[in-house]
């Protein structure tokens, strides 16, 4: 796998924040994309994965602060990083696939699997993309699950698109507290609003030094 550049030059670093700027003014990029400074963090994302910086913005989505790659991009970062793919039975039941890829001195090989019960068990198979591409669906699946197992260095946790908004939903439990009619009424006092943070293109544009666009480039890959 070829190194990644990552953006760690002051004047790089502006010059990619512009670049989103007049990206963004075009009205070109993805209805998904709605500030410049979302356009800059999924461009440092990119760079980071070894993805062309303005190729990304098509290619990579953002859902919950975390990534989600097209499948055919994630399968691209596998192959180049020498993780061979290999599919032992892909149908509208099942798609099976064997992963294998030497690390150090070991050749290491598993298999990876997703399932149409696995599909029905989440409430997925009602979607049109399940209903008329079933095997295609899980055949995404069965890589998603195996890229972020054997190849977690390459892809560094993200998902397959549509993966995280086909999630079920975490069950809430409200808690009701009882009063006791005893109790006397405290008044509660509110506190004075915090400030407001900066936004990252403020701190980019006070940053005094390439440190201080690295700290920014670190939060912005962790976010």
């Amino acid at each position: 796998m070829n190194d990644i550049t990552l953006v760690t030059d002051h004047a790089q670093l502006k010059t990619l924040a512009g670049t989103a700027v007049s990206l963004y003014e075009s009205g070109l990029l993805p209805k998904a994309i709605k500030t410049p400074q979302a356009a800059t963090m999924i461009m440092l994302r990119g760079i980071e994965l070894g993805l062309p910086a303005v190729a990304s913005l098509g290619l990579i989505h953002v859902v919950e602060g975390k990534t989600e790659l097209a499948g055919t991009t994630m399968q691209a970062l596998l192959q180049r990083a020498g993780i061979a793919i290999q599919t032992i039975d892909s149908t509208s039941e099942i798609c099976r696939l064997r992963m294998s890829r030497r690390i150090g001195d070991f050749d290491v090989a598993e298999e990876y699997q997703f399932s149409i019960s696995e599909a029905k068990a989440a409430g997925l198979t009602g979607k049109d993309n399940w209903r008329g591409y079933a095997k295609d669906m899980l055949y995404w699946r069965a890589l998603s699950r195996g890229a972020r197992r054997i190849g977690a260095d390459v892809i560094h946790g993200c998902y397959v698109t549509g993966e995280i908004a086909d999630a079920p939903e975490v069950v809430k439990i409200e808690t009701v507290s009882v009063e006791s009619v005893d109790t006397p009424t405290v008044p509660m006092i509110e506190a004075a609003p915090e400030p407001a943070a900066p936004t990252y293109a403020e701190r980019i544009a006070l940053a005094a030094s390439v440190a201080d666009l690295s700290l920014i480039g670190a939060e912005l890959s962790n976010s």
